[in-house]
């Protein structure tokens, strides 16, 4: 059986699992970069090395689901509960733009990526910016692309919810 789950327990929940994903990455570029060179190909080939890879496919796409269904979860809850918090209010279109931003950002930066990080290469010398790049900007590439689209069809499902609200409170008006 599914658990009933509030949409802010969802929400955190699919952070969670996005920020382990990316912390998975993290770890598995840390390893990769601290391991003795003659020994790489025996830790590429090893089980546990090769399990980051499957989790980093589960992890993922679930986080980036189960936050674009918490925002469907939360319309729906706002929408049988009352209009408490106004403050609060996400609309479908500001989740199809963040969606479309997240997808368009995650795009720009994986095609600048490469030549970012060869050029930093060639300047023949280690530096914070090639650290950076590998270390933060490299699993959050891989983070944005997948919730950008996530949040795409969560938007649709939400415009569908947000048209049949109004029709459900003015039912309720007449039957008063």
């Amino acid at each position: 059986m599914p658990a009933n789950l509030s949409a802010r327990a969802l929400l955190w929940i699919g952070i969670g699992l996005v920020a382990a994903s990316v912390l998975l990455q993290l770890a598995r570029d840390l390893v990769y970069r601290v391991t003795d060179p003659n020994s790489l190909q025996s830790l590429a080939t090893s089980w546990w090395f090769e399990s980051f890879s499957v989790a980093l496919v589960l992890l993922v796409p679930l986080g980036t689901w189960t936050v674009a269904a918490s925002f469907v979860a939360r319309l729906i809850e706002r929408g049988t509960i009352s209009r408490a918090h106004p403050a609060t209010h996400i609309t479908a279109a500001g989740v199809f733009w963040t969606g479309v931003v997240l997808t368009l950002a995650g795009l720009l930066v994986g095609a600048s990526l490469d030549s970012w990080m060869s050029s930093l290469v060639a300047q023949g010398r280690p530096s914070i910016a090639l650290d950076a790049l590998n270390l933060v900007v490299s699993p959050l590439r891989n983070v944005i692309v997948p919730l950008g689209l996530a949040l795409l069809p969560a938007s649709v499902l939400m415009k569908k919810l947000e048209a049949r609200v109004p029709a459900d409170e003015s039912a309720r008006a007449t039957a008063d």
